[in-house]
Protein backbone atom coordinates (compact mmCIF):
# COMPACT_ATOMS: atom_id res chain seq x y z
CA UNK A 1 0.00 0.00 0.00
CA UNK A 2 1.19 3.68 0.21
CA UNK A 3 3.77 4.66 2.75
CA UNK A 4 5.34 8.24 2.91
CA UNK A 5 8.84 8.23 4.22
CA UNK A 6 10.71 11.34 4.88
CA UNK A 7 14.48 11.37 3.96
CA UNK A 8 15.77 13.60 6.47
CA UNK A 9 14.84 15.29 9.65
CA UNK A 10 13.57 18.52 8.10
CA UNK A 11 11.42 16.60 5.51
CA UNK A 12 9.77 14.60 8.52
CA UNK A 13 9.08 18.10 10.45
CA UNK A 14 7.35 19.01 7.93
CA UNK A 15 5.29 16.03 7.16
CA UNK A 16 3.95 16.04 10.84
CA UNK A 17 2.60 19.35 9.76
CA UNK A 18 0.89 18.41 7.30
CA UNK A 19 -0.36 15.38 8.99
CA UNK A 20 -1.29 17.33 12.00
CA UNK A 21 -3.48 19.85 9.97
CA UNK A 22 -5.71 17.49 8.87
CA UNK A 23 -4.45 18.31 5.16
CA UNK A 24 -3.73 14.86 3.93
CA UNK A 25 -5.94 12.42 2.18
CA UNK A 26 -5.85 8.47 3.00
CA UNK A 27 -8.15 6.12 1.33
CA UNK A 28 -7.92 2.79 2.18
CA UNK A 29 -9.96 -0.62 0.95
CA UNK A 30 -10.86 -3.56 3.73
CA UNK A 31 -12.74 -6.71 3.47
CA UNK A 32 -14.92 -7.32 6.56
CA UNK A 33 -17.12 -9.52 7.93
CA UNK A 34 -20.73 -9.39 7.28
CA UNK A 35 -22.95 -7.61 4.98
CA UNK A 36 -22.18 -3.29 5.88
CA UNK A 37 -25.14 -1.21 5.25
CA UNK A 38 -24.34 1.00 2.81
CA UNK A 39 -26.70 3.70 4.09
CA UNK A 40 -23.93 4.32 7.21
CA UNK A 41 -21.81 6.02 5.09
CA UNK A 42 -19.84 7.53 8.68
CA UNK A 43 -18.44 5.97 11.62
CA UNK A 44 -17.71 9.42 14.05
CA UNK A 45 -16.59 7.44 17.60
CA UNK A 46 -14.22 8.79 19.61
CA UNK A 47 -10.71 6.97 19.85
CA UNK A 48 -8.84 7.32 22.88
CA UNK A 49 -10.47 10.56 23.59
CA UNK A 50 -10.29 11.82 20.65
CA UNK A 51 -12.36 12.53 17.34
CA UNK A 52 -11.77 10.27 15.09
CA UNK A 53 -13.96 10.48 11.67
CA UNK A 54 -13.95 7.47 9.06
CA UNK A 55 -16.41 7.61 5.90
CA UNK A 56 -17.58 4.62 4.15
CA UNK A 57 -18.36 3.41 0.52
CA UNK A 58 -19.46 -0.12 -0.10
CA UNK A 59 -18.16 -1.43 -3.44
CA UNK A 60 -19.73 -5.30 -2.76
CA UNK A 61 -21.41 -6.67 0.00
CA UNK A 62 -23.50 -10.35 0.36
CA UNK A 63 -24.10 -11.52 4.22
CA UNK A 64 -21.12 -13.01 4.45
CA UNK A 65 -18.46 -10.47 3.65
CA UNK A 66 -18.04 -6.94 2.19
CA UNK A 67 -15.65 -4.90 0.26
CA UNK A 68 -15.36 -1.21 1.36
CA UNK A 69 -13.53 1.71 0.37
CA UNK A 70 -12.89 4.39 3.40
CA UNK A 71 -11.57 7.65 3.66
CA UNK A 72 -10.22 8.72 7.22
CA UNK A 73 -10.60 12.47 8.35
CA UNK A 74 -8.11 11.77 11.20
CA UNK A 75 -5.27 9.29 11.73
CA UNK A 76 -5.62 7.87 14.98
CA UNK A 77 -3.96 4.44 16.01
CA UNK A 78 -6.09 1.18 14.52
CA UNK A 79 -8.58 4.33 13.93
CA UNK A 80 -9.92 1.77 10.66
CA UNK A 81 -9.76 -1.12 12.35
CA UNK A 82 -11.30 0.08 15.81
CA UNK A 83 -14.67 2.14 14.10
CA UNK A 84 -15.16 -0.99 11.58
CA UNK A 85 -14.78 -3.58 15.09
CA UNK A 86 -16.91 -1.25 16.54
CA UNK A 87 -19.82 -1.03 14.21
CA UNK A 88 -20.01 -4.92 14.36
CA UNK A 89 -17.80 -5.84 10.87
CA UNK A 90 -14.32 -6.10 11.98
CA UNK A 91 -11.63 -6.18 8.99
CA UNK A 92 -10.70 -10.23 7.64
CA UNK A 93 -7.88 -11.51 8.89
CA UNK A 94 -7.41 -9.15 12.11
CA UNK A 95 -6.48 -11.22 14.51
CA UNK A 96 -6.27 -7.91 17.22
CA UNK A 97 -10.10 -6.62 16.52
CA UNK A 98 -12.38 -8.90 16.42
CA UNK A 99 -11.09 -11.92 18.37
CA UNK A 100 -13.42 -14.22 20.13
CA UNK A 101 -15.72 -14.51 17.50
CA UNK A 102 -16.72 -17.31 15.65
CA UNK A 103 -15.23 -16.79 12.55
CA UNK A 104 -16.28 -18.34 9.36
CA UNK A 105 -13.64 -21.11 8.32
CA UNK A 106 -12.31 -18.92 4.87
CA UNK A 107 -11.88 -15.59 7.09
CA UNK A 108 -9.58 -18.09 9.49
CA UNK A 109 -7.80 -19.21 6.84
CA UNK A 110 -6.78 -15.33 5.23
CA UNK A 111 -2.97 -14.59 5.82
CA UNK A 112 -2.84 -11.34 7.10
CA UNK A 113 -5.53 -8.62 8.10
CA UNK A 114 -7.41 -7.29 4.63
CA UNK A 115 -6.62 -3.67 4.87
CA UNK A 116 -4.80 -2.22 1.91
CA UNK A 117 -3.64 1.89 1.90
CA UNK A 118 -5.03 2.56 -1.49
CA UNK A 119 -4.27 6.33 -2.35
CA UNK A 120 -2.34 9.00 -0.21
CA UNK A 121 -2.37 12.67 -1.44
CA UNK A 122 -0.16 15.14 0.84
CA UNK A 123 -0.15 19.27 0.29
CA UNK A 124 3.10 20.14 -1.25
CA UNK A 125 4.52 22.51 2.17
CA UNK A 126 6.14 24.70 -0.63
CA UNK A 127 2.71 25.15 -2.22
CA UNK A 128 3.51 23.38 -5.31
CA UNK A 129 0.30 20.61 -6.39
CA UNK A 130 -0.07 17.47 -4.03
CA UNK A 131 2.47 14.61 -3.68
CA UNK A 132 0.10 11.80 -4.92
CA UNK A 133 0.44 8.17 -4.48
CA UNK A 134 -1.80 4.99 -5.49
CA UNK A 135 -1.64 1.25 -4.79
CA UNK A 136 -2.93 -1.24 -6.84
CA UNK A 137 -4.67 -3.84 -4.93
CA UNK A 138 -2.33 -6.71 -4.22
CA UNK A 139 -2.77 -10.61 -4.91
CA UNK A 140 -3.65 -11.72 -1.90
CA UNK A 141 -6.40 -9.48 -1.44
CA UNK A 142 -7.74 -10.35 -4.65
CA UNK A 143 -7.98 -14.03 -3.85
CA UNK A 144 -9.69 -13.16 -0.75
CA UNK A 145 -12.08 -11.36 -2.48
CA UNK A 146 -12.73 -14.13 -4.96
CA UNK A 147 -12.20 -16.77 -1.87
CA UNK A 148 -15.23 -14.84 0.17
CA UNK A 149 -17.04 -14.93 -3.22
CA UNK A 150 -16.97 -10.79 -3.82
CA UNK A 151 -16.15 -9.68 -7.24
CA UNK A 152 -12.56 -8.82 -7.76
CA UNK A 153 -13.74 -5.99 -10.34
CA UNK A 154 -14.93 -3.92 -7.34
CA UNK A 155 -11.33 -3.22 -6.86
CA UNK A 156 -10.77 -2.10 -10.57
CA UNK A 157 -11.57 1.75 -9.75
CA UNK A 158 -9.96 4.14 -8.03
Amino acid sequence: GCLLMALSAAAFERAVTVFRSGGVRKIYEAIVLGRYPPDRRELDERIDGETARTWVEVLASHDRASHLRLRIETGRTHQIRRHLFGAGHPIAGDKSYGTGRAWPEEFRRLPRQMLHARELSVPDAAGGPPLQASAPIPGDFRKALEALGLPVSSCDGT
